[in-house]
């Protein structure tokens, strides 16, 4: 099967592009480009005859990409193997965790803001500062180093559909962003967005006050479980998903094909 490219749909704001195979012009397949924040593009492959995924991936390196990314669940076998015949190669490994809310609750019962800090909405805060306060937390996030938001793809991901005000904490110490908690209000679970705070005012019991706080509202609400996902290699992380009550129920493989070009 003798196959073209073209590249649709390109949208500057978020980084993204669509890609379609034509066969005697007849779509045979297409994938969908995102170059993240940290400038790492990954891919997703959609509605794919056999043979249609290698000219989607040569013409993203063509356009500039010399590394791409995919995921997959660790379960899909026949994923995984199309994308090693592609040339991906094992980068790392994530696991999805269920929190139940009453007992993450239970367990951060005891836990507060220090004196001096409060917390603030994203409503109420310098959007600014909380792009560059998240920026700096992702640095900490395993395979989202260089992680830099656009500005307006940074407001549109704060303030998009899954936002909520009393699910979303920032930490403020002297007029000073130190830590955020947020959790996207999405369906059918909540999810654990993110949980950091600044290196330099850790080990002060922020993060586990900005968690009781949120996590208190959803329980309030009747919500029972909430996700997340932490690279098996987060110790910090996983530490704190068993204690609060959380458990693993699937994991995730990334993976990534170096350019021939490189």
């Amino acid at each position: 099967m003798r196959v073209r490219v073209v590249e649709t749909d390109r949208d500057e704001a978020w980084g993204s592009s669509t890609w379609r195979a034509l066969s005697e012009e007849r779509e045979v397949g297409s994938a969908t480009a995102w170059v993240r924040p940290d400038g790492r593009c990954f891919v997703s492959f959609a509605k794919c005859e056999s043979g249609s995924q290698l000219p989607l991936v040569t013409a993203m390196e063509g356009a500039g990409q010399s590394r791409l990314y995919v995921s997959a669940a660790d379960s899909d076998e026949s994923a995984i193997s199309l994308f090693e015949e592609l040339g991906f190669v094992f980068l790392s490994r994530e696991q999805q965790f269920v929190i139940p809310a009453q007992g993450a609750v239970a367990a951060l019962a005891s836990a507060e803001l220090p004196d001096g800090v409060t917390s603030i909405s994203p409503d109420e805060a310098d959007l600014e500062r909380l792009r560059t306060l998240d920026d700096a937390l992702r640095h900490d996030v395993p395979g989202s180093s260089g992680w830099q938001w656009p500005v307006q793809a940074f407001r549109d991901e704060t303030f998009g559909p899954q936002y909520d005000s009393a699910l979303y904490a920032i930490a403020v110490e002297g007029g000073e962003y130190v830590g955020l908690a947020r959790v996207w209000n999405r369906l059918p679970r909540p999810r654990l967005g993110m949980i950091g705070v600044r290196h330099a005012d850790r080990r002060r019991g922020i993060a586990a006050g900005l968690l009781a706080q949120v996590f208190g509202v959803l329980a309030e609400r009747g919500v029972e479980t909430i996700t997340s996902e932490e690279d098996v290699t987060n110790v910090a992380s996983n530490a704190l998903m068993l204690r609060l009550g959380a458990r693993a129920v699937s994991s995730s493989v990334e993976l990534v094909r170096e350019s021939a070009a490189r």
